[in-house]
């Protein structure tokens, strides 16, 4: 934690790539706010951080990447950087990989160091101590219970009742979830409309502004998401009837607004004994988000995806992959074994 405390201190023009949820943005916005500088950009198009995103780092004339909440990051976007490189994450350790990378790379991850899924979210606040609900947000939207909730309930009563202990009651039974829905819709749409949205978030001081629409930048955040809410309601009611057996598999074609997230993470709560494949199909490729509560998703994942087109990684219960039409339906049968087994 010191460590990534200097380096955001010593840096000049840093840029933060992040995750598109809400572990992923309010990491940023810790990180961000802490520096007082630096630019932001999302990471939507899949779980790793690609080369495409080097024009980035060129146009912005960065003199570090930070990057915050991948899972994995392209080898030829390592290769394409001629600055430092700080990736601070919680996923499956990716220590051994980078090592073998003659670059400038510090690569901070609690399961190497303390054994231990922390969410990055979580981590920033120990780095910072600023931005409590923020951290609580993506602690919280992450599905966990940082040591800090208590702090939390003292300050934030009405928001998280003390006598939750569970991280899926948190983010489905509580106001606190029904913020970390907002923020977590605020990150669907068209890119312009997110980053206006994230503009305003990093405006707000109070979860109240959000909640109760009480500034001018929290009622651009909730009537933003209400129309999107309604969809996700919509999608949440479908995917609740395809619960068969051991598995739930939802799959839709979304035009619009991708919820596998969300959608996998509420059914899993609702349905903690099956395996969760939520999908969404765009130009040809399924994005999925798998959840299980029982099993360790990552190795499935992996064997899963041998001769395939497609890549995937995540948690021990909670993965994402990204699947070629034509592959998926035994990408699917594969996992449906390897359960089985």
């Amino acid at each position: 934690m010191q460590s990534i405390k200097i380096e955001v201190e010593r840096a000049e023009r840093p840029i933060f790539f992040y995750d598109d949820d809400p572990d992923g943005l309010s990491s940023f916005v810790q990180f961000y706010k802490a520096k007082g500088a630096g630019k932001g950009v999302i990471v939507k198009s899949s779980p790793q951080l690609k080369p495409i995103y080097l024009r980035k780092v060129q146009e912005y004339n960065a003199d570090v990447v930070f990057v915050l909440d991948k899972p994995l990051i392209s080898e030829e976007f390592i290769n394409g950087l001629d600055i430092p490189l700080r990736w601070i994450d919680h996923h499956e350790s990716q220590k051994n990989w980078i090592n073998g990378f003659k670059k400038d790379i510090f690569y901070y991850n609690p399961r190497d160091s303390l054994g231990m899924n922390i969410p990055v979210s979580d981590i920033a606040y120990r780095v910072f101590k600023e931005n409590l609900w923020m951290a609580m947000v993506g602690a919280v939207g992450d599905w966990t219970l940082p040591e800090f909730s208590s702090d939390f309930c003292n300050e934030y009563p009405d928001l998280l009742d003390p006598s939750i202990k569970e991280p899926g009651k948190a983010l489905f039974e509580s106001e606190l979830g029904h913020l970390i829905k907002i923020i977590s819709f605020m990150l669907k749409g068209n890119t312009r409309r997110i980053n206006s949205a994230i503009m305003s978030l990093l405006k707000v001081n109070s979860p109240y502004e959000i909640l109760h629409q009480s500034s001018p930048p929290g009622r651009f955040i909730y009537k933003g998401v209400e129309s999107i809410e309604k969809e996700y309601n919509k999608h949440l009611e479908e995917a609740k009837r395809a619960a068969k057996d051991n598995f739930l598999i939802y799959l839709y074609e979304g035009k619009r607004f991708s919820f596998t997230k969300e959608l996998s993470n509420e059914l899993l709560y609702l349905f903690p004994d099956k395996l969760i494949i939520v999908g969404r199909e765009t130009k040809g490729i399924f994005k999925l988000s798998i959840r299980a509560s029982n099993v360790e998703l990552p190795p499935i994942v992996e064997a899963a995806l041998q001769g395939l087109s497609g890549s995937g990684g995540g948690h021990e219960h909670a993965c994402g992959a990204e699947v070629k039409h034509d592959d998926l339906d035994l990408f699917i049968e594969r996992i449906k074994n390897f359960i089985k087994e």
